[in-house]
């Protein structure tokens, strides 16, 4: 039985919105981005924290308190992020981090790969940097790396033998259209099992 639904993908592709109106469908918790959070209390800390540069302290707190967020969660939750998108950004930016939180992380997945569902959202690049509000000086090289590293997240799921449902393109349909597709999604994996 699916109790974990985890949105990964680029900046900007729906993950919040599309998790949020998910969670109230089907009246679980929602878990948002901790990454997303701790990177606004940077960002005001020091504007030009920008997301690409090597920030190993950072990558380390996002681990650290998802692995925290794991032991208090309760059943049935939709996760924003989760650990393929946070060990995508930390491949991207401290791999020193990824490789120090790896055995933790593969047996949070080993305990819960059969009840996870992972549910890619993409968006078009042009899409993208239209949506895009990160600082940086260049928006278009800063939208490419995000959709590079949500891409990743997705490689990342499926090397860890998650339960991956086919990708959803958020700027090609409406939030009820994507909702309508991951419940589908949902019914095709569990009828599976």
């Amino acid at each position: 039985m699916i109790q974990n639904i985890v949105f990964i993908g680029p900046h900007a592709s729906g993950k919040s919105t599309l998790g949020k109106a998910l969670a109230t469908a089907l009246d679980w918790q929602f878990d948002e981005e901790i990454g997303y959070r701790i990177r606004q209390e940077v960002l005001a800390l020091n504007p030009q924290a920008y997301a690409h540069k090597n920030q190993p302290d950072f990558d380390f707190k996002v681990m650290q308190e998802e692995l925290k967020r794991d032991d208090l969660s309760v059943s049935f939750r939709v996760i924003e992020t989760w650990h393929p998108g946070n060990f995508a950004f930390a491949e991207a930016r401290s791999p020193e981090v990824a490789i120090e939180f790896k055995p933790i992380v593969d047996k949070i997945i080993s305990k819960n790969r059969k009840c996870t569902l992972v549910q890619p959202l993409l968006i078009n690049l042009e899409t993208a940097i239209l949506r895009f509000h990160e600082p940086g000086s260049d928006k278009v090289q800063l939208a490419n790396w995000f959709m590079t590293v949500g891409r990743r997240a997705i490689e990342i799921a499926d090397e860890w033998d998650l339960q991956v449902c086919p990708t959803i393109f958020t700027d090609l349909c409406s939030i009820d259209e994507a909702v309508e597709m991951v419940f589908k999604n949902i019914n095709q994996v569990e009828s599976s099992q």
